[in-house]
């Protein structure tokens, strides 16, 4: 379910996306990707919030682990 601005069936811009088998993104959209600041609150109960590139984490961020254990600093497409 995608809330958020949509032109020509294209999202961009700020927005939510929940994805049943993975969890639900928060943040900025670029041609229809998770781009730019974000954050993803996994199924799992774990959180990455920073950085996206046309979807993976890439960038600075921080990942927090369900069992409260993180980590913090530059993600490479992952």
């Amino acid at each position: 379910m995608l809330h958020g601005p949509v032109a020509g069936n294209v999202r961009h811009g700020h927005g939510k996306n929940v994805r049943r088998r993975i969890g639900t993104y928060e943040g900025q959209f670029v041609d229809n990707t998770a781009t730019g600041k974000g954050r993803l609150v996994k199924l799992n109960g774990d959180v990455y919030e920073g950085l996206f590139l046309q979807d993976p984490a890439h960038g600075k961020g921080t990942y927090l682990h369900a069992d409260d254990s993180s980590f913090q600093g530059q993600w490479e497409e992952t």
